[in-house]
């Protein structure tokens, strides 16, 4: 199976933009539950891993890769995108400080986060110009540009997590967008 995955990844080094939108419909439906979902996609839209979490959380399978290897050295050029379930107490609704140091960990091609703000859903997206920064750094930046956001934030109808992501990608060396789901 790692072999395989590896194969598919590989097959297609950079999403389109038709890919995107393919996926941000595939994880639509995903929000509304209750729990965390994991789903990770080759790069042209194939789902090759779809994993339920608990409320907070989600892990990839354990015991999933042969002995040896590491997540990063199955998922590496993914694209890796997880929830954030509503009606879970969540300070994040979209990417987080740890999603963003999880994704400079793994390298995807894209690493997002569907999730749900004030009853419109999106879909949040990073993907590095060239390389992932980085962990810790990308994580400290996140963390560092959501209180900048929220201090700078006209209204409490905001969502600080998009404020902040723009400009933290950019100095990261990330491009940012968000989609919103349908």
């Amino acid at each position: 199976r790692f072999d395989a995955r590896r194969a598919a990844i590989e097959a297609i080094a950079v999403p389109s933009a038709a890919v995107v939108q393919q996926v941000a419909h595939a994880m639509a439906p995903l929000v509304e539950r209750l729990v965390e979902h994991l789903v990770v996609f080759d790069n042209a839209g194939n789902g090759l891993l779809h994993r339920r979490g608990g409320a907070a959380q989600v892990r990839f399978p354990p015991g999933d890769l042969p002995r040896g290897t590491t997540e990063t050295d199955q998922w590496q050029g993914a694209i890796i995108v997880h929830t954030h379930p509503r009606d879970v107490a969540n300070p994040f609704h979209g990417l987080s400080p740890t999603d963003i140091e999880t994704y400079a960990t793994l390298r995807p091609s894209i690493g997002a986060v569907a999730y749900e703000w004030q009853g419109r859903r999106y879909l949040q997206t990073l993907a590095a110009h060239a390389n992932w920064p980085d962990p810790a750094k990308a994580r400290t930046a996140l963390a560092l540009g959501r209180i900048d956001a929220m201090r700078g934030a006209k209204s409490s109808a905001e969502d600080p997590m998009h404020g902040a992501l723009p400009e933290v990608a950019r100095r990261l060396g990330l491009d940012y967008n968000r989609h919103g789901l349908e």
